[in-house]
C-alpha cells in the first residue's frame, strides 16, 4: 500500500494507486480499493467518493449514495450541494423548463426571485 491510515472504529483506510479501501484489525481487506476518495469510519459508517458521487459506506460494503448535481429530487433538479453532499439547492422542474440535466441551472435559481 502507498499509505495505511490509523484504525478508527476497528477499520483502517488504505490507499494504493490513487484508490481507497478499508481493512479490519486482522489486516483483511473488507472493502476493496475502488474509491476515488474516502474518510475514516465514524458512528459505524464512512464517507466514500466515486467520481462525482458521495455516499456513506458500512463495514459490510453497502453504500448509500447521496445526491449529485443534476440528479432529480423533490420534484426538481439538484443544482448545488454543500461539501457534505447532504444539503443544497433544488430547482423546481417547471423553472428549469423540464429539461433536467441539459438545462443551464444558473438561470432557474434566480427566476423565482425576479
Amino acid at each position: 500500500y502507498d499509505k495505511v491510515y490509523t484504525y478508527k472504529e476497528e477499520y483502517a483506510l488504505l490507499f494504493k494507486d490513487k484508490k481507497y479501501g478499508y481493512a479490519n484489525t486482522s489486516g483483511k481487506v473488507i472493502i476493496p480499493l475502488t474509491y476515488d476518495d474516502a474518510f475514516d469510519f465514524k458512528n459505524g459508517k464512512a464517507t466514500v467518493v466515486l467520481g462525482t458521487k458521495k455516499g456513506k459506506i458500512t463495514p459490510e460494503g453497502k453504500v448509500t449514495w447521496g445526491l449529485a448535481v443534476g440528479d432529480f429530487a423533490l420534484g426538481g433538479v439538484v443544482i448545488q450541494l454543500d461539501k457534505t453532499g447532504e444539503h443544497g439547492i433544488v430547482c423546481d422542474i417547471k423553472d428549469c423548463g423540464g429539461h433536467g440535466k441539459k438545462m443551464d441551472y444558473t438561470y432557474c435559481c434566480f427566476k423565482r426571485n425576479e
